[in-house]
Order: structure tokens, then sequence, then C-alpha cells
């Protein structure tokens, strides 16, 4: 499973969307603006902002938030987080240190949205480990 290294800090007072994408951006400084604006906007859309207050409350995270935190944020364009975290399980699953980030950059370039699932312990869709052995393929993994 992938735990995401995202936060999104709850706001002291006047919780609002405008202060959660300042939040958010503050959180992840490598986020362009229109990614923590578009990732909040997801958040609010999926839990309304009452709700994503009360989820930014919860210290640990419930896994659920944090997953669909993992999914706005990926769906949003922030994939480095992602390929860094992916890393050390292509090496785990037998690809070579020096092929395992390509392969995790080639394999996070080419999911879908239900082939993302594979990544945060879900069910993998069917055409998951077809991409992955393409990544692999693609960056000379296969015989490393």
């Amino acid at each position: 499973m992938i735990a995401t290294a995202l936060g999104l800090a709850a706001c002291a007072e006047g919780f609002t969307q405008e202060a959660a994408v300042e939040s958010f951006a503050t959180a992840n400084p490598d986020a362009t603006s229109a990614e923590a604006e578009c990732v909040v906007d997801a958040l609010v859309a999926q839990y309304g902002l009452e709700e994503l207050e009360q989820e930014l409350a919860n210290e640990p995270p419930f896994p659920s938030f944090t997953n669909a935190q993992f999914r706005a944020s990926f769906d949003c364009g922030m994939t480095e987080p992602v390929i860094e975290q992916l890393v050390p399980q292509v090496v785990a699953s037998g690809v070579a240190d020096e092929h395992a980030e390509c392969v995790a950059t080639e394999l996070v370039a080419t999911i879908t949205d239900d082939e993302l699932d594979a990544l945060t312990g879900g069910p993998a869709a069917e055409t998951f480990g077809g991409r992955y052995l393409e990544a692999a393929e693609s960056c000379g993994a296969l015989n490393s």
C-alpha cells in the first residue's frame, strides 16, 4: 500500500475553501497553486467543506481519507510523490535498483484511475499487470 505523504492541515479558525488551498500549498511546497486548488476542490466535492474540516481533525487520518487525498492529488497531476513511494515496491518486486525509478515513472505515467487502486491496497484492475510489464520492458528491467 502506498500511504500518501501529502498533508492538508485544518485551519484553526474560519475554515474556508480558500484557507484550505493555502494550507495545502504550504504543506506541499512542490505543488503549484493550480494543483493545490484542484486537490482541495476534489476533496470538497467529495466530502463537503464541513466534513472535510472534520476529516482533517482526525489524528491519525482515517485510511479512507488518506486514500481520497492520494487519489485527488494524483488526479490533479501530483505524480512525483507517487513515484517516490512506488520505487521501493518496484525494487521489492525484483526490479534492480538502477531500473526502479524508470519503471515507477513509466507505470505512473500510464495507469488509469481504475488501476490506481492497485497502488493504494485495493484490487488491481485487470490491465495493471500488463502496464507493469510494459513499464519494466520499456526500461530494460525484465532481465535485471
